[in-house]
């Protein structure tokens, strides 16, 4: 069995050529939609070249994800789907690998995804880099372009199973580490493994000795875990929130409970937002991966 068989055993048909165009390009209503702009900006930005665009054989405007995601970043404008370009300014060549990427999940194409993200790490791009700017924007650009059925939930399932071995590739690049203990999972009722997984990667690359619970976790039983393992660090990861009243609470139990000792609280998480947690001294809310590795590494 190959490295890719052992990470994980995907059974795929490649995608076809309109498959692919679907998958790397977004009509000028989703780029509207995904900048939190009007169609007719769009509309106007790619008409005068400011915004590369090409046109169908019906002749419908079309946006190569890539490109949008170099021109958000480009101009500094907010995202409003999927993950936020958090920089200025594209970094050094990551984004023009995106439609690679995407082609290579979407695929299932395990030993060309890994070469691909291997490659820029080698070139000198950090974990945070890499996650914000190229990894979780696939992922979203994936399950923003299927639209319900069996298929679509097989392709997506397939490539969150290739990015899950791509990152755990990313994490033996470096050796095993003796350092501080850091922990952490996705709270109860979220079943997203891939942002905990990359915290985790992250810190392991920052010489923490890293543990990650996995989602769907209660927050008691990542405190309690963080109390056991000794932990210095700890990441709460909330994509999804299944009851914003009970679920803040038990954070709050759970911060309130660690207040007193000499342990971080990292939290982050596209519906952290929900959950209303309040500031405190020893928790940090974080917007993306960068952030987190910038914090991680005080």
């Amino acid at each position: 069995m190959s490295r890719a068989d052992r990470h994980c055993i995907i059974q795929t048909q490649p995608l076809g050529e309109s498959a692919r165009y679907r998958m790397s390009h977004i009509s000028t209503k989703d780029a509207a939609l995904a900048l939190g702009v009007s169609e007719s900006s769009i509309r106007r930005w790619v008409d005068r070249g400011a915004l590369k665009g090409e046109r169908t054989e019906g002749g419908h405007r079309r946006i190569r994800t890539s490109d949008l995601v170099s021109y958000a970043t480009s101009q500094g404008l907010t995202w409003h789907r999927g993950v936020p370009p958090a920089s200025s300014r594209p970094l050094g060549g990551i984004d023009s690998k995106l439609d690679e990427v995407i082609t290579a999940l979407v695929e299932a194409d395990f030993e060309g995804a890994k070469r691909l993200v291997l490659a820029l790490h080698a070139a000198g791009h950090g974990l945070g880099p890499l996650f914000d700017l190229l990894i979780t924007p696939a992922m979203a650009c994936i399950g923003d372009r299927w639209h319900g059925g069996r298929e679509g939930i097989l392709d997506e399932h397939a490539a969150t199973a290739v990015t899950a071995a791509v990152i755990r590739c990313l994490r033996d690049v470096d050796s095993s580490r003796v350092g501080p203990v850091s922990i952490g999972g996705a709270i109860e009722g979220d079943p997203y493994s891939l942002p905990s997984q990359m915290a985790d990667t992250i810190l392991h690359g920052l010489g923490y000795s890293s543990f990650d619970l996995g989602p769907n976790t209660p927050v008691a039983t990542i405190g309690e875990a963080a109390v056991r393992k000794r932990a210095q660090l700890v990441w709460i990861s909330v994509n999804s929130v299944r009851d914003p009243v009970t679920q803040r609470k038990e954070i709050l139990d759970t911060l309130e409970a660690h207040a007193s000792r000499d342990r971080r609280f990292l939290l982050g998480g596209r519906a952290l937002a929900e959950l209303r947690v309040p500031a405190m001294d020893h928790v940090h809310q974080v917007a993306s991966m960068r952030e987190l590795e910038a914090i991680a590494a005080r």
